[in-house]
């Protein structure tokens, strides 16, 4: 499946956030989804250096090794995954995998990592700080569209 393809079945939109604080605006990057388990995971998630250095690799060890498995955890969920299935659930209960709150195919979990990754990766960054005035032009994205004045999406409305 293409990006594009993967942000139609799971309504994911990239927003830069505007969060009015007491000493300025901060641009705040948030990934909006449908399920809660997949917006809680990847929320915790939101260094560049720890996705390529510790999220991203995890997946490598289906290219020699399809019957392995890896586990990895935000602050709020489990993540169990195998070569063609993630399936998540939430921390109080987080061994019960015949009973996920969540799952979806490995390859479009990789994908939606790398494009959260991506997205971090457009100006402004994540954390940038500003004592006046944002404009429109400041916080759109040249990899996401611009929708609504902040809301960066690929897919058509």
């Amino acid at each position: 499946m293409t990006r594009e393809e993967i942000i139609d079945l799971y309504n994911i939109t990239f927003e830069n956030r505007i969060i009015d604080e007491s000493k300025g605006k901060t641009i705040s990057k948030i990934m909006n989804v449908e399920d809660g388990s997949l917006w809680r995971f990847l929320f915790d998630w939101k260094s560049v250096a720890e996705i390529e250095e510790d999220l991203l690799p995890l997946f490598d060890v289906f290219d020699n090794e399809p019957d392995e498995e890896f586990e990895t955890s935000g602050s709020m969920d489990f993540v169990y995954v195998q070569a063609n299935t993630a399936k998540f659930r939430i921390m109080t209960n987080p061994f019960d995998l015949d009973n996920p709150d969540y799952e979806m195919p490995t390859e479009h979990f990789k994908i939606i990592i790398e494009m959260w990754r991506d997205f971090l990766l457009e100006p402004p960054l994540n954390g940038t700080k500003r004592k006046g005035h944002w404009n429109n032009s400041e916080i759109k994205s040249t990899y996401f569209p611009l929708l609504n004045g902040l809301t960066k999406v690929f897919k058509k409305k």
